[in-house]
């Protein structure tokens, strides 16, 4: 089990960093970041807790909860057709998601 959430993990990292770098980069480019620099603030004092993470904060929840639902779907695959995941007596919602669309 803890392989498969592993590589699950792995998996998805490369969304999540991809999603991130480009709504950093958006904000980056934006009036008040530049303004900040422009008023004597240096890049690290302008940057991730004063305005960048609040202003990404949304998008990476949405882009979490996708990935979270993805890798439910990616566990019932690895679980049920090739029998890599969690064996039948362990409880996973991947076992649950696939118990619920049989019916």
């Amino acid at each position: 089990m803890v392989t498969s959430i592993t590589a699950i993990g792995i998996f998805q990292i490369p969304t999540l960093v991809r999603v991130t770098r480009g709504s950093a980069n958006a904000i980056w480019a934006r009036e008040f970041v530049l303004a900040a620099r422009a008023s004597g603030q240096g890049a690290a004092s302008a940057s991730p807790s004063s305005t960048l993470l609040p202003n990404i904060l949304s998008v990476l929840i949405v882009q979490a909860t996708i990935q979270f639902a993805l890798a439910i779907l990616a566990e019932a695959a690895l679980s049920s057709y090739l029998g890599l995941g969690t064996q039948p007596p362990q409880p996973s919602w991947g076992r649950m998601t696939e118990r619920c669309a049989r019916r």
